[in-house]
């Protein structure tokens, strides 16, 4: 197979009615949250089920693999912290950055074959800490693409060109990161602004999500609003697959990046709106309307240019 076109760009955004995607969303969500319940309390027969995952795709062998403390504070649940092992994988044209959780499930599945029981596939999530609570971003180099998948609802996607960063160095200011004599440079990118310390000694021009295009790789970013830190953990020489995850892709619904975030942050910031609407209101033991526990899912978005968030104290 060649890939390229065929892998990273099949036919694009034949979602036009974001709204509707929602609700429709939010029923087949919690259908599968249900089923896949129901499925774990099940007898031994249905964990001995074998169950396949097709269109897992190598793009390529990466040659880098860095992992970041990602840690997330949203100022809507009283700057309440999410923490998550981060990975990116560098490899001649490809990059992806995804949960380094979400990376040993896939290896693991790709070396069953795609093939395995529900029960040893339950197994291994559950050992490595599998979340999905961070999106994944595919990059294409050659092509200065990028596309992001993520879960809310439903699984969201959209593609588009990588933006162009107008970094600006800080002079004087060098330290170590990990045994790498490390500088700072400082960019706006689409309403967060960044402090990131790349490594020139590493003359790859990544880093985490889309931050890149400085003569080095980034080996931390951190938000100047504190909403958001990325800090080292390790860099080293890798020859695994970055893998494609063709069937998550072509089950989502895509749009533009503003479609994606709207449909997105409508989930954790609307979610009663979106529940009601839908016919799945959240309701107490008598039938009667009920308000749920939580005003707002946590969501911090790495993008802020196109979310209308609410203030902290602002009701719905």
């Amino acid at each position: 197979m060649t890939l390229g076109e065929d892998v990273l760009a099949p036919p694009l955004f034949d979602i036009v009615d974001m709204n509707k995607v929602t609700f429709s969303a939010a029923c087949w969500c919690l259908l599968s949250i249900f089923t896949s319940i129901g499925a774990m309390a099940q007898s031994d027969y249905q964990l001995n089920e074998v169950v396949e995952f097709p269109d897992r795709i190598d793009m390529e062998p990466s040659m880098l693999e860095v992992l970041y403390d990602l840690t997330m504070r949203d100022p809507l649940n009283a700057g309440e912290e999410v923490a998550v092992t981060m990975v990116l994988q560098i490899g001649p044209r490809y990059s992806k950055y995804f949960e380094y959780s979400s990376l040993q499930e896939l290896l693991f599945l790709r070396s069953e074959g795609y093939k395995t029981t529900r029960g040893r596939w339950y197994a291994v999530c559950d050992s490595v800490g599998v979340t999905r609570k961070v999106g994944t971003l595919y990059k294409d180099r050659s092509k200065g693409t990028c596309r992001e998948v993520a879960f809310s609802w439903g699984t969201y996607s959209y593609e588009e060109e990588l933006p162009r960063i107008d970094w600006r160095e800080v002079p004087d200011s060098v330290r170590t990161i990990g045994g790498y004599e490390s500088h700072l440079a400082v960019c706006d990118l689409r309403g967060r602004q960044w402090r990131c310390w790349y490594a020139p000694e590493i003359k790859v021009s990544e880093g985490p999500y889309k931050l890149m295009g400085l003569p080095g790789l980034i080996l931390e970013a951190y938000s100047e609003d504190g909403e958001i830190d990325l800090s080292f953990v390790s860099v080293s020489k890798s020859e695994d697959p970055i893998i494609y995850n063709k069937e998550g892709y072509d089950r989502s619904f895509k749009g533009e990046r503003k479609h994606f975030y709207r449909a997105i942050s409508r989930g954790k910031w609307r979610t009663e709106e979106v529940l009601e609407t839908s016919g799945l209101g959240v309701r107490e033991l008598d039938g009667s309307s009920a308000k749920p526990v939580r005003r707002y899912m946590f969501y911090v978005p790495m993008e802020l240019d196109l979310v209308d968030r609410p203030k902290p104290d602002q009701e719905r």
